[in-house]
């Protein structure tokens, strides 16, 4: 990419942001497979908390949530991804430049993924 290329991929930011830590192979398995549960993906490198608020959203919400600081990303995937939604979370672009926090996460009834503003995650805000 060039300075003049007005977006990124969404799952390239994150890859970018990921290497080196232990959940770069969680977001690279996202991106490629369908079908496959987020949250076993995941439960090895959350804290024991992380893990009870990792199932608590599963529970009540079914989705997994994921905050990466360094690019200002909140990523909430389905507890459970299908191929078609994997392939659509490759296609997502983000604004090369920005200074606000965005939110990805699919909706359901458009089977799609949106992007869109948000206020940083609250474990942050202190």
């Amino acid at each position: 990419m060039t300075d003049r290329d007005p977006e990124r991929g969404a799952v390239d930011v994150l890859l970018g942001a990921l290497t080196g830590t232990a959940l770069l192979p969680f977001v690279q398995a996202i991106a490629t497979k369908g079908g496959e549960d987020a949250y076993a993906k995941i439960k090895h490198v959350l804290s024991r908390k992380g893990r009870r608020r990792a199932k608590g959203e599963i529970k009540d919400v079914g989705t997994v949530t994921l905050v990466f600081p360094e690019e200002r990303i909140v990523l909430r995937v389905p507890a459970t991804m299908t191929a078609t939604a994997s392939e659509q979370l490759a296609q997502v672009r983000l604004p090369a430049r920005r200074d606000e926090w965005l939110r990805i996460s699919r909706d359901q009834a458009t089977s799609r993924w949106v992007v869109l503003a948000c206020d940083p995650p609250e474990e942050l805000a202190h």
